[in-house]
Order: structure tokens, then sequence, then C-alpha cells
């Protein structure tokens, strides 16, 4: 099992060399990343929020971490703003284990 940005999942290509409670790299895609409504999901700051077409782009700040989020927009609903607190999911098939 692999834990990263509060979402657990199996991961079935892990190396044999890789102890139990061992750290490991994982990579997400931006797709992979949902921005939810604040207290949804773990804590992330916006950092910035842009529309891209018909998807809408996001670089958010986890811990010390920057992450780039991409998704479909909700035209109903407002980008966040700089400086905004918002939650952020990871997709369920997303996390690849190196």
């Amino acid at each position: 099992m692999v834990e990263a940005l509060g979402a657990v999942r199996r991961a079935t290509s892990v190396s044999p060399d890789h102890a139990e409670g061992a750290a490991l790299e994982v990579m997400l895609r931006p797709e992979d990343l949902r921005i939810e409504p604040a207290g949804e999901g773990v804590h992330a700051t916006v950092i910035s929020a842009s529309y891209v077409g018909g998807q809408a782009m996001y670089q958010v700040r986890f811990g010390q971490e920057v992450l780039l989020a991409v998704g479909v927009i909700d035209r109903d609903a407002r980008l966040p703003q700089a400086g905004e607190t918002v939650g952020l999911r990871v997709a369920e098939h997303a996390l690849r284990v190196f």
C-alpha cells in the first residue's frame, strides 16, 4: 500500500527491494489531481489558476511541494484565487511508484 496526499492505494509495481514502510517516489499526472472545496481532501494553497481551453490549470502548494493540476471546467463555478485554500484529492488510479 502506498500513501500520497492523503490517498492510500495498492501498488502492484513496487520493487521487492523496497522494505515495507520505506519512502518511495511516486508520480502523479496533473490530470490525476482533483481540486475540491476547502475542507475536502488535503489542504493546499492556490498559487495560480487559469483557463486553458475547456480546462482549468492550477498551481497549488502542498507543504513544501508545488503541484500542477489540470481539470475540466465547471462553468458555473469560479476559479479559486491565489492564496485561497482548496482541497486536493488523488484520482483512484493515479499513483505510479518508482
